[in-house]
């Protein structure tokens, strides 16, 4: 019985590994097609950091997302 339980979190494991490789595939060549367009660099410091340009304003949620 322990035998398949172990090899059922294997599995699962696996699994996770394989979704995360897919995802850092998309994130690598999302980097490679427009990684260093200030665009790009515009909008993640906007998403990932809060972050604004002079002028604009950000508004929080205080509920949450």
């Amino acid at each position: 019985m322990q035998i398949r339980s172990q090899k059922a979190k294997l599995q699962s494991i696996q699994s996770e590994i394989q979704v995360q490789e897919i995802k850092n595939s998309d994130i690598r060549h999302e980097l490679a097609s427009e990684g260093q367009s200030s665009e790009y660099i515009a909008r993640m410091a906007r998403e990932s950091l809060n972050m604004a340009k002079t002028g604009e304003r950000i508004f929080i949620c205080p509920g949450g997302d």
